[in-house]
């Protein structure tokens, strides 16, 4: 008790609550809780979203949590999330928190358990409510199985001396608050609620009873979470009994991070900052991002596919090696099926190719005869308008997606800078364009939103872009030095490396994980005044060779992501290149919104 409070007999049973007046039914006397920790049996928490996790309890045996810790780093490599890797935290307790806190993503969060229980207990006070107008009062009920800790007088006494049940519901949350902030172990119901908070989609995978196989658990998976990256957890039992929660983590963050192990304790170390702001995740949610960025892939033949995003009115922007072997294939039969006098009527490359610029029957070719016109028309439409099509809010958790297809009427093309401008056949319940900014200004943080190698939307929320002359010389000069040494030769590696400059035209930055691989004409996305803005369109990465390399080694080990540098074209040169050609119109058109 606190000083001042009335002592209570030895005959009394007291509630400690995190807030009361003092309160006696019968014998049942209710208190303000004291200040120095105690701790106390956690009580039961389910719902029907989420399934029963058990409480944690101190670590039994050593060596048993060290067999259940190796099981669960085997089974998550031969699972689809092999992309994971175990990363250990102090058993003292407080594992479930130390666990939060290791997540790199999540930006704001305080450095000690401690604190983030004072969060925790802070926005629970202010928020009694789940994020679907629940209230966590509901959620509550006694731990009566071995698995929850032994059932404590204070809570019998809420059953048996409390008989309005609104009261009981109100004790039960006090109770409830009381423990999080005194050390009690945590569960279900404070993941909940830290994914609340934070605004977070989280993941919890056990072992199954059977040994065989990994079960999720998912948390606060919604609309508005959508575009967050997932935040993933392991649960171990032992004997089972819910023993230890512990960190699991990409493998790409291995590659900015000091190697973790199974150590308790191990300090929590990055080279730079990429925690990510999750107000920007759900403002990109609320202006329907998802929606307006698209999965390019052919529709027959070998799949082939790329990331594409609504600009303008009726088009969409993406890398024009997405689109080049379709491209360079109709233009070439175009020009076999030309005789000299009407070939002279357009400029071509070498390739046999329209130089930069409109590549448009219609407008190249005005004057064709009507007969091989139409010709050239169907062509056309067989081999791009049928063949492609984009794929928009193509993310998970959404069935419903948009699919449009592109004409062979292409509104610009710049092989030599790689970037298309599409034209979209359909052109009702297109989605919004995305605002394109047209000046390229510096920006801590970048998000990638793309589709590798053609699955669901992925984000990558904790990119950093490269500004600094002498950090990006630094960086090829040790990328020339470590491939070399591989056995490529020192030519292949420096023209590798060559596009890599520092300029207005050219967005260079870091992934954070491989969101970036296989999703060529991603927009460049930074928030400004919380509003989602354009700054740029990934090409590639370079060099080229880094994938041959990660391909023939093992991954966890001998990945060198550091040493690969993104390169996307700023809207700015974009911009430029439109108004160089003479398209003023589709210019405006594009940056005006």
């Amino acid at each position: 008790m606190t000083p001042g409070d009335t002592p209570v007999s030895s005959a009394q049973t007291v509630i400690y609550i995190k807030k009361a007046n003092h309160v006696t039914y019968g014998n049942t006397t209710i208190v303000k809780y004291p200040d120095a920790r105690r701790k106390d049996s956690s009580s039961s928490v389910t719902s029907e979203e989420e399934p029963l996790l058990p409480k944690s309890t101190p670590k039994q045996k050593q060596n048993s949590l060290d067999d259940e810790l190796r099981k669960l780093d085997t089974l998550l490599r031969r699972s689809s999330h092999n992309d994971l890797r175990v990363e250990d935290v102090p058993g003292d307790g407080d594992c479930l928190y130390h666990t939060f806190i290791r997540n790199r993503h999540i930006h704001g969060l305080p450095d000690s358990p401690k604190e983030l229980r004072r969060q925790l207990v802070k926005y629970l006070e202010s928020n009694p409510s789940t994020s679907d107008g629940m209230s966590y009062k509901d959620f509550l009920c006694l731990p009566l199985d071995p698995d929850h800790g032994v059932l404590q007088p204070e809570d019998k006494a809420i059953e048996t001396t409390v008989k309005n049940a609104d009261d009981q519901k109100e004790l039960r949350w006090q109770r409830f608050l009381k423990k999080i902030q005194d050390g009690e172990w945590g569960g279900s119901l404070e993941i909940r609620a830290l994914s609340q908070l934070y605004n977070v989609p989280v993941t919890v995978l056990t072992i199954d009873p059977d040994q065989s196989r990994l079960n999720e658990i998912r948390f606060n998976h919604t609309p508005k979470t959508t575009l967050n990256p997932v935040i993933y957890m392991g649960h171990l039992s032992v004997n089972g009994i819910g023993t230890h929660f512990v960190a699991l983590k990409p493998l790409e963050e291995k590659s900015f991070e000091q190697p973790a192990s199974f150590q308790q304790g191990e300090p929590h170390r990055k080279i730079f900052d990429s925690t990510y702001p999750y107000k920007e995740g759900e403002i990109m949610y609320v202006q329907k991002l998802l929606n307006r960025i698209g999965c390019i892939e052919t529709l027959s033949g070998r799949k082939n596919y790329g990331t594409g995003f609504r600009v303008g009115t009726k088009y969409v922007m993406t890398a024009f090696h997405v689109m080049e072997d379709a491209l360079s294939q109709f233009w070439k039969e175009v020009y076999k099926r030309l005789t000299d006098e009407e070939r002279e009527r357009v400029r071509w490359t070498r390739d046999c190719l329209p130089e930069d610029g409109v590549w448009k029957l219609s407008t190249l070719l005005s004057s064709l005869e009507p007969d091989k016109m139409k010709i050239l028309e169907h062509i056309g439409t067989e081999s791009i308008t049928d063949e492609f099509q984009i794929k928009f809010g193509f993310v998970r958790d959404n069935p419903d997606s948009i699919n449009s297809n592109f004409s062979y009427e292409v509104a610009f093309a710049s092989p030599s800078h790689d970037v298309v401008i599409l034209e979209l056949i359909q052109d009702n319940k297109l989605p919004d364009p995305i605002h394109l900014k047209d000046t390229n200004i510096p920006s801590a943080k970048l998000h990638v939103l793309g589709h590798p190698n053609g699955v669901e939307l992925q984000h990558d929320p904790g990119c950093v872009i490269i500004k600094d002359e002498e950090e990006l010389d630094d960086l090829v000069e040790q990328g020339i030095s470590f491939f070399t040494n591989q056995g490529y030769a020192e030519s292949k590696v420096e023209e590798d490396y060559a596009p890599c400059i520092l300029s207005p035209d050219h967005i260079l930055f870091h992934c954070s994980k491989s969101t970036a691989h296989g999703a060529s004409g991603s927009p460049l996305i930074v928030i400004i005044k919380d509003k989602p803005q354009v700054i740029g369109m990934l090409l590639r990465g370079h060099p080229k060779l880094y994938y041959n390399y990660r391909n023939n080694h093992d991954k966890e080990t001998k990945d060198r992501a550091y040493l690969l540098v993104e390169l996307g074209i700023s809207m700015e040169k974009v911009r430029s290149l439109l108004i160089h050609h003479s398209l003023n119109e589709l210019a405006d058109d594009l940056f005006k919104h």
